[in-house]
């Protein structure tokens, strides 16, 4: 069994100081919260993309729309299996009630 590893991706003011996660094991990644800019979600992607891990599950911590996976997170990763919304606030204010 290999041990986890982290990625942390810290924006800067011009990301709202958002931090995403990336936790990779053996096959599979799971991303902590996605980024706002444009710019900052290509970041997240290609540490995605470098992990050569396939990313099954974001999680997304914070009640905020800032830190939902955007469109170059999903658009790349079409197979992303499971969203998960630690809290009702984050799903309401994105308007995220389920994906299938």
């Amino acid at each position: 069994m290999s041990a986890l590893i982290q990625n942390v991706r810290a924006a800067g003011d011009t990301g709202l100081d958002n931090a995403s996660v990336l936790i990779t094991g053996e096959r599979e990644a799971l991303l902590a919260d996605g980024q706002f800019t444009l710019a900052e979600q290509h970041r997240v992607l290609k540490d995605v993309l470098d992990s050569g891990k396939e990313l099954t599950t974001v999680m997304v911590i914070t009640a905020d729309p800032d830190h939902c996976p955007k469109e170059a997170l999903i658009e790349r990763c079409p197979d992303l299996g499971l969203l998960v919304f630690l809290d009702l606030g984050t799903r309401v204010a994105t308007g995220v009630m389920a994906r299938g």
